[in-house]
């Protein structure tokens, strides 16, 4: 007997079709300008969301940074510098505080054709203290020359400006780095940038060796002029020889005064640096003057120095003398 013949498959459903949904109903004109303007404002949301991260509202196109010396140029700025710190001698400690206020300024000397600027650097109406006792000023006004680049490098010069490269008990080689190292491209608000560099200890043997990272924090205002604030983490490891003989040298230089007397008793006596300092720098930049508007310096030190080379039973040969504790330093514009 013959089968009959199978029933024919039915059709085959879209897939859409075994999910049971209500029929889509046409969306009113009302309902696609609500969806219309969720869209936009999601849009301007993000775009709002990345330009705060870029600085916000005081943010704007990526700028070059970069120091722009003119001949004859002079800045003025209202300086103090105060050393906190413990010193001891053969065990025992003894405080060791010091302030120095000034009107600091900076002369272009010279720009050659790669930007690299001479200048001359001044301190005058010093005063100081020791241990909270005025030291009388009996050195007048300092003068010194420096060379430095555009990206911030000192190439020469600089030791002794501040007392802060000079090596003496009361002050930290490394320190009288002023100026920031700059990035070598342009930046915005947020960017960051790592910057080394040596630089030759022109007091005797060794090199003064910066390790920077820097951040470009914000957009600020001071003084009527639009400022970039750069933030930089600075760490500077030290293992410097101090002749005495051309300290002495340097520092009639700087005064003015001339002589052998002094440099030839202290020829062949050098101080032996070791140690680190690390801190901070807050500089507000002007990126269209190309020139630093306020400053602000903060460090920690630990550092161990050795005399060498006094005569045969001086006081303090062969001492190691261990020197701890803080420095600052800040600079604000002339009013």
């Amino acid at each position: 007997m013959q089968e009959p013949p199978a029933a024919p498959e039915p059709p085959a459903r879209p897939v859409d079709s075994f999910v049971s949904a209500p029929p889509e109903r046409p969306r009113s004109p009302k309902t696609r300008i609500l969806t219309a303007l969720v869209t936009v404002t999601v849009l301007v949301a993000a775009a709002l969301a990345f330009l705060f991260t870029r600085g916000g509202s005081n943010g704007g196109p990526d700028v070059a940074l970069a120091l722009d010396f003119k001949r004859d140029n002079t800045i003025s700025y209202r300086m103090h510098m105060g050393i906190d710190a413990t010193l001891g001698i053969s065990g025992h400690d003894q405080p060791l505080n010091e302030t120095m206020d000034s009107t600091a300024g900076y002369r272009t000397l010279a720009v050659d054709d790669r930007g690299v600027a001479t200048i001359e650097f001044s301190m005058e109406d010093l005063t100081l203290s020791v241990n909270g006792q005025s030291v009388p000023n009996t050195i007048g006004d300092v003068h010194s020359k420096l060379r430095i680049t555009p990206d911030g490098r000192i190439l020469s010069g600089g030791a002794g400006a501040l007392g802060g490269g000079s090596g003496g008990l009361g002050s930290i080689p490394g320190f009288d780095q002023l100026t920031p190292l700059l990035p070598d491209g342009p930046v915005g608000p947020g960017d960051t940038w790592d910057k080394t560099y040596s630089r030759p200890f022109p007091l005797g043997g060794g090199t003064i060796d910066y390790s920077t990272h820097n951040t470009f924090d914000r957009y600020e205002t001071v003084s009527g002029e639009r400022t970039a604030v750069i933030e930089s983490e600075v760490r500077v490891p030290l293992d410097l020889t101090l002749d005495l003989s051309k300290l002495m040298s340097m520092f009639q230089g700087l005064v003015g005064q001339s002589g052998t007397t002094g440099v030839d008793a202290l020829r062949g006596v050098t101080l032996r640096y070791g140690g680190s300092m690390k801190g901070t720098q807050t500089c507000w930049f002007d990126p269209e003057a190309g020139n630093i508007v306020k400053g602000l310096a903060l460090a920690d030190f630990d550092l161990t120095m050795t005399f060498e080379g006094l005569p045969s039973g001086g006081a303090l040969s062969g001492t190691e003398m261990h020197m701890v504790g803080s420095v600052q330093l800040a600079m604000d514009p002339v009013s």
